[in-house]
């Protein structure tokens, strides 16, 4: 979001600033709380907002034709680690034999996702793509908690609490600006 603020020059209204001001206090408790620099998830975080701020520039590929070069970037370094591990006996498919199969569904799996992302991040503000990003990380938790049995301290909850919050205040302030443009 401070991407799409700072260097798109979106504008946040009231509510869209009181959201972003409630979710960074949850994030920066939950980050705080722990022992340690949690330097995974802000590289991912940041990792993601550069990536969304690509597609988002005026100048971007069309969202399939981006993805493509994506793909064509990374294709060699993949193929060659590939190799390498398939050599060593490293490879789940080498090991097992049973996941030749899914080889051709997982790429399937992953470029949907970023296609459609790709598509979205060119029509909707950056700042609405920031807010969506907490979507990913509350389903990993939610699975963590109910379908892997985790524990959830206070500051996680606390965290989770605030970013729901500010979630539901942004999507609210959407709704309610979407049926006042409509009339």
């Amino acid at each position: 979001m401070a991407l799409g603020v700072v260097i798109l020059r979106e504008h946040l209204n009231r509510a869209a600033r009181i959201a972003v001001s409630i979710a960074a206090v949850g994030v920066g408790v939950m980050a705080f709380s722990g022992q340690r620099i949690p330097w995974i998830a802000l590289s991912l975080a940041v990792s993601f907002a550069l990536y969304g701020l690509m597609k988002k520039k005026p100048d971007a590929a069309p969202p399939l034709e981006g993805l493509l070069i994506e793909a064509a970037t990374v294709a060699v370094p993949v193929a060659v680690y590939l190799t390498v591990l398939i050599g060593q006996n490293q490879s789940v498919v080498v090991e097992t034999g049973e996941f030749w199969g899914w080889i051709p569904w997982s790429g399937a799996i992953t470029v949907a996702p970023l296609l459609l992302f790709g598509i979205a991040a060119q029509r909707i503000p950056l700042s609405t793509v920031g807010m969506l990003q907490y979507l990913a990380p509350t389903i990993q938790l939610l699975l963590g908690i109910y379908l892997y049995g985790e524990s959830m301290s206070g500051a996680e909850m606390f965290g989770f609490a605030s970013v729901w919050l500010a979630l539901g205040i942004f999507a609210f302030d959407g709704i309610v600006r979407s049926r006042a443009s409509a009339v």
